[in-house]
C-alpha cells in the first residue's frame, strides 16, 4: 500500500517537476534529518554556475545518499536524478573534488562520487 502523503503519484514518477512538487519532502528523512531542503539541493544540479552544480552533486552524495545508506528521501531523489539525465544541462562540467577528476555531471550522476 502506497503512503499517499509521502510519494508522488505513479503518473509523476518520470517527471522531475512532478517528483519535486508531489513529494512531501518534509515528511522524509535524509542523513541529517528532515529532507525539506532536498528540492533546493536537487534543483541546484541544473544550475548554470559550475560551483553551484558541484556543491549540489556533493549534497546529493553526502546528504541524500550518505555513505551508500538508503534513506526515505533516497527513492524520490533517485527518481528526480533519473528524470533529469536526458536534460542537456547534465552534460555541463562539475569541479574536481577530492579523489576525482573534473568531468560532466551526467557521468558523475551515473557512476557516483
Amino acid at each position: 500500500m502506497r503512503d499517499d502523503h509521502r510519494l508522488p503519484a505513479d503518473s509523476d514518477l518520470t517527471s522531475a517537476h512532478g517528483v519535486l512538487t508531489r513529494t512531501n519532502w518534509a515528511a522524509l528523512q535524509h542523513a541529517y534529518g528532515r529532507a525539506a531542503d532536498a528540492p533546493e539541493m536537487l534543483i541546484a544540479l541544473l544550475n548554470t554556475d559550475q560551483g553551484v552544480r558541484t556543491k549540489a552533486l556533493g549534497d546529493l552524495h553526502d546528504v541524500l545518499h550518505h555513505q551508500n545508506t538508503i534513506y526515505e528521501a533516497t527513492v524520490p531523489t533517485a527518481r528526480y536524478v533519473a528524470a533529469i539525465l536526458s536534460d542537456p544541462r547534465t552534460m555541463l562540467p562539475v569541479d574536481k573534488v577530492r579523489g576525482t577528476f573534473p568531468g560532466c555531471m551526467r557521468a558523475k550522476l551515473l557512476t557516483g562520487p
